[in-house]
């Protein structure tokens, strides 16, 4: 007998919680469960775990979009992309993810180079606004709570770092060739 796996949506008798997450081996279910058949989704392949971008995913509906979530979430993997869009699970306390070195990190890379990050959404509007030489936006949206003026902050914090960064290349280009300059006139002086 070949079994299968399913992720079922069960509706929450708590009202605090809109759904529940289970997974289902068929094989090892010790107890019988009646559930209607539109509450049960197909489950995709293990390769899918975790997966970056959902719109990847061979089953995309609601179970398995918050399946994924809570599993990177688990990881601290709070950002996932969907499509055009980056998705962000608020952990409610300041991870490592935003340090300088970190910005630099994703500085020119392009989406599918680097994890996904509020800072590869950053990079790919400057990177489009200077290409394009178009005003870009981003949208940050969401629930209270869910993390808009942090994110908001990360972004601003994102322009920041590259603008700071770019000066110090210039600075050191302009330092560079005031010495030519200045070793130049020495030849000069000395001849």
């Amino acid at each position: 007998m070949k079994v299968k796996s399913y992720v079922c949506c069960v509706q929450s008798t708590d009202k605090s919680l809109s759904w529940i997450l289970t997974y289902m081996h068929l094989s090892i279910l010790w107890q019988t469960l009646t559930v209607k058949e539109d509450q049960i989704f197909s489950m995709n392949p293990p390769k899918y775990d975790k997966i970056e971008d959902m719109a990847m995913m061979t089953h995309l509906h609601e179970p398995a979009v918050l399946y994924n979530l809570k599993e990177r979430y688990a990881a601290w993997m709070i950002y996932t992309y969907s499509g055009l869009f980056c998705v962000t699970v608020n952990p409610y306390k300041w991870l490592p993810v935003y340090n300088p070195e970190v910005v630099l990190a994703y500085r020119g890379k392009k989406r599918q180079e680097a994890p996904p990050h509020i800072f590869s959404i950053s990079d790919n509007a400057y990177q489009f606004m200077l290409t394009d030489r178009e005003n870009q936006s981003i949208l940050i949206t969401g629930e209270s709570g869910a993390g808009k003026t942090v994110n908001t902050k990360r972004v601003i914090q994102y322009f920041a770092t590259i603008a700071a960064s770019g000066d110090k290349k210039k600075e050191e280009q302009t330092s560079g060739k005031i010495n030519a300059f200045i070793c130049s006139c020495q030849d000069v002086w000395k001849g």
